[in-house]
């Protein structure tokens, strides 16, 4: 059962909710634009969660787009392997992330993926890596540097994985200014539901276009917005960071 987009920003807010220490004391209710209404004693607080992500260079495709795709790639080669009388394994698959995989092919590459597991299961209690050394020149799809597959008695689900690696970039003024300039427009819409607007940036989650190093510069320079409050979110670090506003 996959996790709903909702549920995925409930589990955010409750995250960004136990870093701070003034978070509003009230009813939660789950709403769009903002994404939750916090119902207080003292007013209604909207709160709007968006994700920052690293900068897309004209006429590339988004870093975020090409790991989703590599993703359901490898989820879909799972469920082919798990539909035929196949041992469980865990199978990890490092893939050419200069590779952006297109819809059309997805499906074949999924059945490429598939077919190699099967034809490389390991016995029990073994594994199987191709290739095996530098003098393995066994072939394997353009976009596969790698792939090995895990047989254990432990194992009795499953698993089919693509880690993948990235160059963390340093947070950019430029980078808040361009979520800022995307979510202005909305904010008086937002109003019309609350009597406050807070804007809360996740960073360091699932997709690796968010993982940043924070400058402390950030900290200390004011952003002009309409937004009541502004807060940026480092979830591996576990900490949320108020950055100073400027109002318009």
């Amino acid at each position: 059962m996959s996790t709903s987009k909702k549920d995925i920003e409930t589990w955010r807010l409750e995250r960004f909710k136990s870093f701070i220490t003034d978070f509003p004391v009230g009813r939660i209710e789950p709403t769009e634009e903002p994404d939750f209404l916090i119902h207080a004693e003292g007013g209604v607080c909207g709160i709007e969660l968006t994700d920052l992500h690293q900068e897309t260079k004209p006429g590339q495709i988004p870093q975020q787009a090409s790991e989703a795709m590599r993703h359901k790639v490898v989820a879909r080669a799972e469920e082919l392997y798990s539909t035929g009388q196949h041992p469980p394994v865990r199978a990890t698959f490092l893939l050419d992330d200069r590779i952006h995989i297109k819809r059309t092919e997805a499906e074949d590459i999924a059945r490429q993926l598939a077919d190699l597991v099967v034809q490389n299961t390991p016995q029990q209690n073994a594994n199987v890596e191709i290739p095996s050394d530098w003098q393995d020149f066994r072939k394997l799809p353009n976009i596969l540097h790698k792939l090995s597959v895990y047989r254990r008695e432990q194992i009795t689900k499953n698993f089919f994985s693509a880690p993948g690696a990235t160059w963390v970039a340093t947070i950019e003024r430029a980078d808040i200014e361009r979520v800022l300039s995307r979510k202005e427009p909305k904010y008086l819409a937002y109003r019309t539901k609350c009597d406050a607007v807070w804007l809360v940036l996740n960073t360091d989650i699932e997709s690796m276009a968010t993982w940043f190093e924070l400058d402390p510069e950030r900290l200390t320079e004011p952003f002009q917005t309409r937004f009541d409050r502004l807060f940026l979110v480092q979830h591996f670090a576990g900490k949320a960071h108020e950055l100073r506003v400027r109002k318009k």
